[in-house]
């Protein structure tokens, strides 16, 4: 985050920097602690709906980011064969269930 940047801002400009992606609205679904034992900081889980190509990618230096798009079955299965394995991902993952989960079924 910027400094004087809410997070629903920076989610939404850095979804739109390191996807090419944007949408809206957009409302904070979780956080965590990354590491309460070392660290004072927190990760928020954003979820940004109706999302559509908007602009080409803006990486940072060195960073790098491959952007695919997956049925939520098939990302559950990619938990489960060991594929998504990084922590924080796999929380963003665990908050984006359970926000599926609480909304009335259409």
């Amino acid at each position: 985050m910027d400094k004087g940047e809410d997070v629903l801002t920076a989610a939404q400009r850095e979804l739109l920097e390191e996807t090419g992606y944007a949408g809206s609205p957009a409302r904070i679904i979780g956080s965590a602690a990354p590491n309460p034992a070392l660290q004072n900081n927190r990760v928020h889980f954003v979820l940004v709906e109706n999302c559509a190509p908007k602009a080409s990618v803006n990486f940072d230096h060195h960073e790098e980011l491959e952007t695919g798009i997956f049925p939520l079955a098939e990302v559950e299965k990619m938990i489960r064969r060991g594929e998504i394995f990084h922590s924080l991902s796999l929380n963003a993952l665990q908050f984006l269930f359970l926000e599926l989960d609480a909304r009335p079924t259409r």
